[in-house]
Order: C-alpha cells, then sequence, then structure tokens
C-alpha cells in the first residue's frame, strides 16, 4: 500500500474511532501504522527535512505510538485505539508538510518553453492571413501579441511566472480561436468533431478571460445572458449528436460558439468570427 493510500485509511480508521476492534484488527492497525511511522517515504523525508514543526508531530506520533503498544501489550484492546487515532493523526499532518514546494527556475524554463511553442503558432496563423488581414484579424493579432509581451515580461520578472502561463494561455486560445477553419472534404462526423473542438476552445478562452475580470471589477451581468445561450445550444448539440444527427448538431456548435465569441468581444478582447 502506498502512503496515499495508506494514509486515507488512517484517517478511514480515525473517523470510525467508535467502533471497536477486536485483538487482531488493533494488532494490525498498530503494526501498519509503525511501518508508516518508521520506514514509509514520507518518514524518511520528514528525517532528512528543516521543517521543525513536521519533525515535532513525527516524534509525537512516534511517542503515541509507543504509548498504545505498551498498552496493547498489557492485555487492553480499547484504549489504544484512541491512541493510535491521535497517532495517526499526527503523523499525516507531519507527512502533508513534506508536499514539495514548486521549483521555481523549472517553472520558469517551462514557461519559457510554451511561449516558445504558442509564438510558433501564432506566427503560423499570422502568415497565412497575409500583410493586409481585416480589421478585426488585425485587432485579434494586436492582442495576442499582447499577451505574448506579457507572458514574456512576466517571466522575466521571476516572481510572476503564474501570471505568465495565464497570459501564453491567453495567447494560446485566442490563436487556436482565430485559426480554426472547418476541414476540407471531410465527413460529417468530422466536421462535427471539428465543431465540438472549436465551440470548447472558446469556452475555454471564455473561462480564462472571466477569471481575469472578475478579479479587478465584477462581471456584467448582461454576459451572464449570452454564456446561457451558449450552453443551452451546447446542450441541444450534444443532445443532436447522441441521435446521430451530426448536421443539426454541427449548427447547434456554431450558433453557441457565435454566442461565445461576443462574449469574448463584450470582455474587451477581439476575435474574428
Amino acid at each position: 500500500m502506498n502512503m496515499q493510500s495508506a494514509a486515507k485509511a488512517l484517517l478511514e480508521r480515525a473517523k470510525s474511532n467508535n467502533k471497536p476492534l477486536d485483538k487482531e484488527q488493533v494488532g494490525n492497525w498498530l503494526a501498519s501504522l509503525g511501518t508508516l511511522i518508521e520506514e514509509s517515504p514520507s518518514a524518511k523525508q520528514i528525517a532528512t527535512s528543516d521543517n521543525v514543526q513536521a519533525k515535532v508531530l513525527h516524534a509525537e506520533a512516534r511517542a503515541l505510538h509507543q504509548e498504545a503498544k505498551q498498552v496493547f501489550d498489557s492485555g487492553d484492546i480499547v484504549k489504544p485505539q484512541g491512541i493510535l487515532n491521535k497517532a495517526a493523526a499526527s503523523f499525516i499532518q507531519a507527512a502533508r508538510m513534506m508536499t514539495p514546494k514548486p521549483d521555481p527556475a523549472k517553472l520558469k524554463a517551462e514557461l519559457d518553453e510554451r511561449i516558445v511553442k504558442v509564438r510558433a503558432l501564432f506566427e503560423t496563423y499570422k502568415s497565412s492571413v497575409g500583410e493586409k488581414p481585416a480589421s478585426d484579424v488585425a485587432d485579434t493579432l494586436r492582442g495576442i501579441e499582447q499577451a505574448l509581451t506579457d507572458a514574456a515580461r512576466h517571466s522575466a520578472a521571476g516572481t510572476a511566472v503564474p501570471d505568465g502561463r495565464v497570459a501564453a494561455d491567453k495567447a494560446l486560445l485566442l490563436t487556436r480561436a482565430a485559426s480554426g477553419g472547418e476541414p476540407k472534404d471531410a465527413s460529417v462526423e468530422e466536421r462535427y468533431r471539428h465543431a465540438m473542438e472549436r465551440n470548447e476552445i472558446h469556452q475555454f478562452l471564455v473561462r480564462l478571460l472571466l477569471s481575469e475580470k472578475r478579479s479587478v471589477e465584477g462581471l456584467d451581468p448582461a454576459i451572464e445572458g449570452v454564456m446561457k445561450k451558449a450552453s443551452a445550444l451546447r446542450a441541444q448539440a450534444d443532445t443532436s449528436a447522441e441521435e446521430k444527427k451530426f448536421g443539426e448538431a454541427i449548427k447547434m456548435l456554431d450558433d453557441s460558439t457565435v454566442q461565445l465569441i461576443l462574449v469574448v468581444r463584450k470582455l474587451g478582447v477581439a476575435l474574428p468570427n
């Protein structure tokens, strides 16, 4: 049993401490908890860490476990159960403190790699629209460029990598949403899958933009109505697809995506149809 499942089992046991165990069950619990406290990867990690609080809790769990063993060896099988519950709780609390913290250098490297990939996708889309794109496309290009610039700026700052990831994701979703043309010579099912993917890309984009909007100034109630309409159309599309009415489903998906594009624009982000 790994640490996660073992800890879960201990927690379940702790929750059910009003259900007495027989001698064999208490003995098994005593042994398994002892193994976790002394030999598990978490126990070894605690032992070599500099987290004083975790070490104190680990020592407390060890002492409680020894106390439970002594009481059990004396012939009492009821009292040890309460002591083992406390020992398990202390050890689990200590083990949770050992969750590794993200490596800032690694996170920055991952962000930089993502920016490069999104930039390559953006440049491909940019070249496909020509040197004189329509005004709405030109506005979208500027928005994507700004998002990539923001991502690079956050990466350079070093302390704002999560914000950089959001900006890079925004650039990616905008690029994919803007460049999603319908495949040629495709079957109706292939066209349906493409329409569904396009709808989902726009859904992700809306969620990301809404998370930014809410953190700054709240959400315009009028947008809620458009989003509900988009969701209703998507639900109708799913129903039609289940009935193998793919042509009808494609129409509903496209209509849903149009509503999502309206939301994107209402949130102040340019996006072509």
